[in-house]
């Protein structure tokens, strides 16, 4: 049995990096002869170059779990336990490691994740086991296990929904980021889900609706209302705009208007809305950063913004010769 359960574990920080590698496999119950046959593996496996030479005690986090997790697994266990320290190393590194972990899996090798990456638990594990508090609350096939946790996580989020707060249209000063003639003034943004209950939370892949509150002062009859997303580096992910789909004739008063979808197509993540009312033109009312849009996954996602819906075919090759005919 191995174990990386945190980083540097077992490491003696005056020691060289090559030093606790023949530390860490001794404990592991290694002879010196059975390490010096692993020690040109670990050494490669860990890439830390000169620092090999260097006490552990000046080692970065990210080049603790290097070594570490290259004794762990190069010492091939029957039963191998790692948490999710390996989350600390850099992009190249965590795909060198899972490479290897899917590697020792195909060998037979009994691997235990405790990680709250649910990819990761999906992708190497096939059950898991859900713990909350130290006690159990689900035990199967991994994709049921961590979907089962999704839910509960989407429900607790949504529970805490509460009503938007409706501001007043001078509320925000235009110097701050406002501006517009005013015939109409964007209010507030609503989430609704697809019970049509109000929420903080909407589900990706999941109908919604977005609903516009606005204030018109005097008649307009072609207005046209538009919302942008942005993520959190401030790239645009995504416009909605009643151009296309007509504009709205309005009369002075408090009212909403809504986007409606059947399938919310946008992946987890907190996107601040841009919200613009126009007519023939003229900005009635534009209003950066109004709002907030958070957005969680119905089940585990591999990454990304958006949620292609789609199938994947596979169409084998024959290896059959044909003779010309």
């Amino acid at each position: 049995m191995s174990a990386l359960l945190e980083v540097g574990a077992g490491f003696h920080p005056e020691l060289t990096g090559r030093e606790n590698i023949r530390l860490n496999a001794t404990i592991l119950g290694f002879t010196r002869r059975e390490t010096d046959s692993l020690m040109d593996q670990i050494i490669e496996f860990a890439d830390i170059g000169d620092f090999l030479e260097a006490p552990v005690k000046h080692y970065s986090s990210g080049m603790y779990v290097r070594l570490g997790f290259a004794v762990a697994v190069m010492v091939r266990p029957e039963i191998l336990i790692v948490d999710e320290v390996i989350a600390v190393g850099d992009e190249e590194f965590q795909r060198k490691c899972f490479d290897y972990l899917h590697g020792l899996r195909k060998a037979g090798t009994s691997l235990i994740i405790v990680s709250h990456g649910l990819s990761s638990i999906t992708d190497l594990c096939d059950e898991a086991l859900w713990l909350e508090a130290g006690n159990p609350r689900a035990l199967g096939p991994s994709p049921a296990v961590t979907q089962a946790y999704l839910d509960e996580v989407n429900n607790r989020e949504a529970a805490k929904s509460v009503q938007p707060a409706v501001v007043t249209p001078d509320a925000v000063p235009l110097a701050e980021g406002r501006r517009g003639s005013g015939e109409i003034r964007f209010l507030a943004l609503e989430m609704i889900n697809g019970g049509g209950e109000s929420t903080s939370v909407l589900i990706s892949g999941e109908p919604a609706r977005l609903r516009i509150h606005y204030e018109c002062v005097t008649e307009v009859t072609d207005a046209a209302f538009t919302v942008s997303l942005r993520n959190r580096i401030g790239a645009e992910v995504l416009m909605l705009s009643s151009v296309n789909g007509g504009k709205f004739h309005m009369i002075p008063g408090r009212g909403y208007v809504d986007f409606v979808t059947d399938e919310l197509l946008l992946l987890s993540g907190t996107y601040a809305v841009n919200s613009s009312i126009t007519s023939e033109g003229t900005v009635l009312d534009a209003w950066a950063e109004c709002a907030e849009i958070t957005v969680r996954p119905a089940g585990v996602e591999v990454g990304g913004t958006y949620l292609q819906r789609g199938a994947w075919v596979h169409l084998p090759l024959t290896t059959e010769v044909q003779s010309p005919s």
